[in-house]
């Protein structure tokens, strides 16, 4: 029942520049920027990255989202080029307001590349985004290295893979309907 009501809370919405505000105060949380980044960053370097992503959208290679509601924008899902990104104000966290963002993802991924796989990167010590990727289908395939702003060096970090098939198997493990549409 609370994810019905964490639901009900959280609205949806294609992302617009209008937001990078919003988005770039969120992401300057340091909680926030620790999972996304690895560091905290100064807010011209968050900026840049999410300007980055507008530019990846407008190119065809992303996909965002916004979530909102009456405290006004919260949380930001994304497919960049194969890959997923995601945040939630603290705030909000363990609402359901990240599985929703990933599951609108996922599901207008899946629509229009059915045979896609979604890739996602997570620092090892992230359980909740873990625990989040595992409950839409996601499976662990190993360490990657990745070069992540803030860091000096390549970061190990947790691979996860997500496809069509393990996606919609747990979903309808779990009950949930799609309810997003793309």
């Amino acid at each position: 029942m609370k994810q019905g009501l964490a639901e009900d809370a959280c609205l949806l919405r294609a992302a617009a520049s209008a937001d990078l505000g919003a988005l770039s105060d969120i992401l300057a949380l340091p909680q926030v920027a620790l999972g996304y980044f690895g560091a905290a960053l100064g807010p011209r370097d968050i900026r840049e990255v999410l300007e980055d992503n507008w530019r990846w959208e407008a190119r065809g290679e992303a996909r965002q989202w916004i979530a909102y509601g009456d405290v006004g924008v919260f949380g930001y899902g994304a497919i960049i080029c194969g890959k997923l990104a995601y945040f939630v104000h603290p705030a909000h966290w363990r609402q359901g307001h990240g599985r929703r963002l990933l599951r609108q993802a996922c599901e207008h991924a899946f629509a229009h590349h059915p045979g896609a796989t979604l890739v996602a990167s997570i620092f090892r010590d992230n359980c909740a985004s873990v625990r989040l990727l595992e409950g839409l289908g996601g499976r662990f395939r190993g360490l990657t290295e990745a070069q992540i702003i803030g860091q000096r060096l390549p970061t190990p970090m947790l691979r996860y893979e997500l496809d069509a098939a393990g996606f919609r198997l747990a979903l309808a493990n779990s009950g949930s309907e799609f309810g997003v549409k793309s």
